[in-house]
């Protein structure tokens, strides 16, 4: 009977660390996707201050008098 219990400790023990290593991919990948989402938001607010500054740029040349030689 020792034997058996000495065995079901093991699984135990195993089903732990499975545990463990699969609650460690899910952090790992949920820390990949957080980084991935913040270089995202990093990008698009780059574009994004890009095109204003070309809006811009293009609005002070549109008020800019016209030389009609």
């Amino acid at each position: 009977m020792a034997r058996g219990a000495g065995t079901r400790m093991c699984d135990i023990s195993v089903d732990v660390s499975a545990q463990t290593v699969m609650s460690t991919e899910q952090t790992t990948q949920e820390l990949l996707l957080q980084w991935a989402m913040s270089a995202l938001t990093e990008v698009m607010e780059n574009q994004l201050e890009a095109q204003s500054n070309m809006i811009r740029e293009l609005l002070l040349q549109s008020e800019q008098p016209k030389n009609s030689w």
